[in-house]
């Protein structure tokens, strides 16, 4: 048994090529996002840097 949902290989390649600019861009930008907040969490306080986070959105 092997579900249909389990084998993507078949599409992710067509895609990956096929990926608009600005969908890269968006990835790059949420990759910086999530490792900025990692590496600045231990050097403000907490409620500083979820103050941070909610004022940026």
């Amino acid at each position: 048994m092997n579900p249909s949902f389990l084998n993507l290989s078949y599409s992710l390649k067509k895609e990956w090529v096929e990926a608009r600019w600005w969908m890269w861009t968006g990835g790059l930008l949420g990759a910086f996002y999530v490792l900025a907040t990692t590496i600045f969490l231990p050097r403000f306080v907490t409620a500083s840097t979820v103050g941070l986070l909610l004022s940026d959105k």
